[in-house]
């Protein structure tokens, strides 16, 4: 069986991840070909070239809908080569002239998109609005997908708003709606049932719970610490975590407690603004960059309690379950598959109000609770390695590959 296997990067965040890790798949019966944009550390048998490396904001805007290596490297591995499987875990950032190849030159392939996040649906690929900063799903169960652009719903304005829907428009024209695909792989029930809820048929959903690599979680020495690891973007609202700590530290009994926020992003030197004008520098670490994973290793090790404070839906939600591992408890709004995520794994924190109080509240339980829900973080983490180990995401898309010829 050969395999074409494509995605924008092997080397960053979650999605990243579950694509490195799928192109790892050891199978005498599986020969897979690698579509994406190498660096130091990953090797892809095809080049392909992203948006974000045009520096010239005018071949940027070109490249939203074509960039000429994408079309003609894909063009060229499907007319010379017999594949009888691609899989897609991405198309944001690669540009639309990848769709159109696939469609014209697939023959009779089989295609297979891992939805890592909305863009099926949602023309801001993120069921958020950023002008608003709040959930939307009005597209995905309305249609009328004009209205991101006078809801500016992209973060960048009007324009980009207007971007999101002629790319989302065009998207769906290519693969007709998204008939070129034949399943579509989502990691969670909660997006599982998203996507048959939306005004759009699928032909085939299954679920395929993304991978935890593995973690050490003999970590005996724990400190107060609390974490956020992730995007610096507005929907994360980091800004109310800070603002949270900086009440924490102030009440009798958690004057010790330190935050560390690793990542990169955007948002990072509003970030610093707020830390420095509440007087914590000393208290706080943040990141300048994204961290390898010895890096991470080192900063999370001995901390205590993982928070996502995001206000969007998150599909998976891979940074509670990597927070787990790390014998952390984890603390989550009460919205998609993060919250599918603790309830599933029996350990956590929720909030139900997104505000610095209720976030205050969720970190002073877990900080109280922290050894008594020992053996509580040991159960979830035997759940993990149950469920979502890389052998066992491995031995699901095997066996989806050979149902789906």
């Amino acid at each position: 069986m050969n395999l074409l296997s494509i995605g924008h990067s092997q080397s960053g965040g979650g999605l990243q991840t579950v694509f490195r890790i799928s192109n790892k798949i050891c199978d005498k019966n599986i020969n897979i070909i690698t579509a994406f944009k190498s660096d130091e550390e990953n090797k892809a048998d095809i080049e392909l070239k992203r948006i974000k490396d045009y520096n010239n904001i005018f071949f940027k805007i070109i490249g939203y809908f074509f960039i000429p290596k994408n079309y003609y490297s894909i063009k060229k591995v499907l007319i010379e080569n017999e594949i009888d499987i691609i899989h897609l875990h991405s198309t944001s950032g690669l540009s639309l002239s990848l769709l159109f190849a696939l469609r014209k030159y697939k023959k009779k392939s089989k295609l297979i998109f891992s939805s890592h996040g909305y863009g099926l649906v949602c023309p801001n690929y993120s069921c958020y609005n950023y002008s608003k900063k709040k959930l939307c799903t009005e597209c995905v169960f309305k249609g009328k997908e004009s209205r991101v652009i006078f809801k500016k719903c992209d973060k960048r304005g009007y324009a980009y708003s207007f971007l999101r829907y002629l790319d989302f428009r065009l998207q769906n024209f290519i693969t007709k709606k998204n008939k070129i695909f034949d399943t579509i792989i989502t990691p969670s029930n909660y997006l599982k049932s998203l996507l048959e809820e939306s005004k759009y048929n699928f032909k085939d959903i299954q679920i395929i719970s993304n991978p935890i690599e593995s973690i050490r979680n003999d970590f005996k020495y724990k400190e107060n610490i609390i974490s956020y690891v992730g995007r610096f973007s507005k929907e994360k609202n980091v800004d109310l975590l800070i603002k949270s700590f900086y009440k924490l530290i102030h009440l009798d009994g958690y004057e010790d407690v330190r935050l560390q926020i690793l990542g990169s992003g955007s948002e990072i030197n509003n970030y610093k603004k707020i830390i420095k004008e509440l007087n914590i520098e000393n208290r706080v670490f943040i990141s300048e960059k994204f961290l390898n994973k010895d890096e991470l290793n080192n900063k999370l090790k001995h901390s205590k309690i993982m928070v996502l404070p995001t206000g969007s839906p998150e599909t998976f939600g891979l940074v509670i379950l990597e927070g787990i591992k790390y014998n952390m408890i984890p603390i989550t709004y009460n919205i998609g598959a993060q919250y599918e995520n603790i309830k599933k794994l029996n350990v956590g924190e929720i909030f139900t109000e997104m505000d610095s109080d209720n976030i205050l509240k969720s970190l002073v339980q877990a900080l109280n609770k922290y050894e008594k829900s020992q053996q509580k973080i040991k159960k979830a983490n035997i759940l993990i390695d149950k469920n979502f180990s890389v052998k066992e995401y491995h031995n699901k898309l095997k066996k989806l590959y050979m149902n789906i010829l």
